[in-house]
């Protein structure tokens, strides 16, 4: 459990950073061209220390809206649960080094282990995630550079992926040929059925991205909803309106749109969305 909190920590981490607006005036004040700070704060924003982290957001929230991940989810948690509750989930899908472990805590030695494992790869492989830090906490694929490449990506390469090579000989691509390729290679293949709404929202062609954000609050909201009514049901008992004030301003955004968020995850997931089980 304290492996999973931590996990779960990490993703508060990583939000992106607030955007940084100046006038031109206080510009000018501090000697600089505004026009060409603008570029480079524009430019230092898409180079963010954590890049791409707003999709990888989104896609979570978005699959833990998603009904079909939801099912397969819990029978994978449900089916291991012995085993889950011995090793948890962190150590899945990666190299395992012998001798890496003190006696009796190596998971390779389990002989349920194995079978596990692999039907988490599968998994991670069919719902293109890094990890599973724990119950509803899918960590999303990240874009993965040269020299970052572990050896159990090659599935993943394979089937949820794509290589691209360019020859030191060759001058850098423009931004917009790079992106027309990597789109062309990535996205207009065979698109799974069960992924065809987000690979939708993210294609190249899309430039309504504002899904990404809203997903991205989706998967924070629906956590900290469905943790308040299992853990104080009888406190949020006529205090709901309260909480939706509260969750507005923790998140920057109108009532409203609280409001309209936890609308939507009702009619994405159902009426008993908050009746789940927990599949351990």
């Amino acid at each position: 459990v304290g492996i999973w909190r931590q996990q779960y920590v990490s993703y508060q981490g990583l939000r992106p950073m607030p955007e940084m607006a100046f006038s031109d005036e206080e510009f000018r004040a501090a000697g600089m061209n505004p026009l060409e700070a603008k570029q480079a704060l524009r430019i230092f924003g898409e180079r963010d220390a954590v890049p791409l982290e707003r999709f990888r957001r989104g896609y979570a929230g978005w699959l833990l809206t998603n009904q079909q991940f939801l099912d397969e989810h819990d029978i994978l948690l449900t089916e291991h649960a012995e085993t889950i509750l011995r090793w948890g989930t962190h150590l899945t899908g990666i190299v395992l080094p012998p001798r890496m472990f003190l006696p009796g805590t190596d998971p390779t030695e389990d002989p349920d282990w194995g079978a596990f494992n692999s039907a988490c790869e599968e998994f991670f492989t069919r719902w293109r995630l890094q990890s599973l830090a724990g119950p509803y906490l899918p960590v999303p694929l990240q874009a993965l550079i040269a020299g970052s490449f572990p050896w159990t990506v090659v599935k993943h390469l394979m089937r949820a992926g794509g290589v691209f090579f360019l020859p030191d000989t060759m001058p850098i691509p423009s931004r917009d040929q790079i992106r027309g390729q990597l789109d062309d290679a990535l996205h207009h293949g065979e698109q799974p059925d069960h992924l065809s709404e987000w690979l939708n929202i993210v294609r190249a062609s899309n430039s309504a991205r504002n899904q990404l954000d809203r997903f991205a609050r989706l998967f924070e909201i629906q956590h900290y909803w469905r943790l308040l009514c299992q853990r104080h049901t009888s406190i949020l008992e006529g205090n709901i309106g309260r909480v939706e004030i509260a969750l507005g301003r923790f998140f920057g955004i109108s009532l409203g749109a609280i409001h309209a968020d936890l609308i939507e995850i009702r009619e994405r997931l159902g009426k008993g969305w908050l009746d789940r089980p927990w599949p351990i």
